[in-house]
């Protein structure tokens, strides 16, 4: 009950009368929310499913969106959601100045649809590009904090090993943008993975690793999902899918 997935939608290219185009919410409950793709109505599909009021709630409390690629039946509804959050906080008292801008995970074209977008009514985001967050850039971040743990408890490093520690700090915030490792936290994950798959240019599939339970044992793992995002048939996404 920590957990609930919802299915916003499960269309192909258009919205029909009983399928909407792509959408998915994973609700962390008292964590927050996830909004994983958001084309065109996946707003109205949550009010729909919890109320208008129950609506509002949720997406003021998302932590993140994640988009997998630039094609209109996956992002095209991500600025009602981001219009709709800041309008809540703002009915909730929070001051202009104090809307916290919510975390975007997507292709760098998503960027430039987005700030067109805000030209005409503000939405209160912070982008980040999909390949900030690969398994690469996730993997050199664990080595580097492997490598400041060793330094803190004065395990001696080898010469190829031994890095300044200011520089290393520099280096975390470099590998993996302080705010996405921010919202995994908030969201009980350990990794929030982006994975190039098969399709248009700059697309993703999504890996998510959550934290062990509190109070496990230390070699425990947590749950791991993944979304495909739309792909051909690929080495990729079979490998990110192992252990799922």
């Amino acid at each position: 009950g920590d957990v609930e997935l919802v299915f916003l939608g499960t269309g192909s290219s258009m919205p029909a009368k009983y399928r909407n185009v792509s959408g998915l919410f994973l609700d962390q409950k008292t964590r927050g929310g996830l909004i994983l793709d958001c084309g065109e109505g996946s707003f109205g599909q949550l009010c729909r499913l919890y109320g208008a009021e129950t609506a509002r709630a949720k997406v003021r409390d998302l932590r993140c969106a994640w988009i997998s690629h630039i094609h209109a039946d996956h992002h095209v509804g991500l600025p009602t959601i981001l219009v709709e959050r800041r309008r809540a906080m703002l009915a909730d008292g929070v001051g202009e100045d104090a809307v916290e801008p919510l975390l975007v995970v997507g292709p760098a074209p998503l960027r430039r649809f987005l700030s067109a977008f805000s030209q005409v009514e503000p939405l209160s985001f912070d982008f980040v590009d999909c390949r900030e967050t690969t398994s690469e850039k996730w993997d050199r971040r664990e080595k580097l904090l492997e490598k400041q743990l060793e330094t803190l408890e004065g395990t001696p490093l080898n010469d190829g090993q031994k890095t300044n520690e200011v520089d290393s700090r520099e280096s975390l915030k470099i590998v993996v943008n302080p705010r996405v490792t921010a919202a995994a936290r908030l969201l009980g994950l350990r990794r929030l993975v982006s994975v190039p798959v098969a399709h248009c240019a700059q697309s993703f599939a999504l890996v998510l690793e959550s934290a062990p339970p509190a109070g496990s044992a230390a070699d425990a793992e947590g749950w791991k999902a993944v979304y495909s995002g739309d792909t051909r048939p690929c080495a990729a996404l079979v490998a990110a899918t192992r252990r799922c």
